[in-house]
This record gives structure tokens, sequence and C-alpha cells, in this order.
């Protein structure tokens, strides 16, 4: 149960690493929104904070 608590952070974490990436892609692909910048902008900073904090946990 112990290994379940240590592994599932990361795995949460990395789908969500994932899921932004996809959603970054999108908007680059599209570029239809007037604010897509904006978006971009503040999707890549939960993503380096969140890659941060897995890199946090794992004590890297």
């Amino acid at each position: 149960m112990s290994f379940l608590w240590v592994i599932m952070p990361l795995i949460l974490g990395v789908l969500f690493i994932i899921g932004i990436l996809v959603f970054v892609y999108h908007i680059f692909k599209g570029k239809k929104h007037p604010l897509s910048w904006l978006i971009i902008g503040m999707l890549l900073l939960v993503l380096i904070i969140t890659i941060r904090s897995i890199l946090d946990y794992m004590n890297i």
C-alpha cells in the first residue's frame, strides 16, 4: 500500500504534464484564439511548476 502512495503522485504528475503539452500543441496548431499567447504562457508556467514539484518530490 505504501508503494502506491509513492508511485501515484509520479504517475499523476506525468499524466498532467502530457495533458498540458497536448493542449499547448492544439493551441499552436489552431492559433484561432486572440489571447493564445497568454494561455500558452500560463500553461507553460503551470508545466514548469509541475515538473519542479515532481523533481522535488523525487529528491532530485
